[in-house]
């Protein structure tokens, strides 16, 4: 008896929510990815530059426990926090994009995270895109739209 009085004292009285979590991360990878790699990245600047993550949390004026929870990986970062971190490191997280052309079609709104610095092996371009009609090619490098040229302009009914 004595084995089982010492394996009831080891059981939980609170259940696990395992499954809570693990769709949590299933619903939110793609964010949590993205914020894992700036955490990484954010690690990798401090070791390299010698800086501390109080120090970190000194330049961007918030707490220690803040900058604890970016370099975790689990937070969602607004751009409000990336834009500090990359003034407070001098470095570059992610870079937003407008008009492109890849392979002659025109491609707006384009978000390129950029892992450069210490990462040349592993460049990682993430896109977020939508490509422009292939009618509105034509008049992609025509700086005044007239109605009937605009090709955002409804048809008459």
């Amino acid at each position: 008896m004595a084995n089982l009085d010492k394996f009831n004292s080891l059981i939980s009285e609170n259940t696990s929510n395992w499954q809570e979590n693990a769709k949590y991360q299933e619903e939110n990878e793609e964010w949590l990815n993205i914020s894992a790699k700036i955490a990484l990245k954010v690690l990798q600047k401090l070791r390299k530059d010698n800086l501390s993550q109080k120090e970190l949390a000194e330049r961007m004026n918030v707490s220690p426990q803040q900058i604890s929870k970016i370099v975790k990986g689990g937070e969602n970062l607004t751009l409000e926090t990336i834009c500090k971190l990359e003034k407070a490191l001098d470095i570059k997280l992610v870079e937003v994009v407008n008009n492109i052309k890849i392979n002659n079609q025109t491609y707006v709104g384009i978000e390129i995270e950029i892992f450069r610095d210490e990462f040349p092996k592993d460049i990682e371009l993430v896109y977020s895109f939508n490509k422009i009609e292939s009618r509105t090619e034509e008049y992609s490098n025509n700086s005044s739209f007239s109605p009937e040229t605009n090709p955002y302009q409804k048809d008459a009914a």
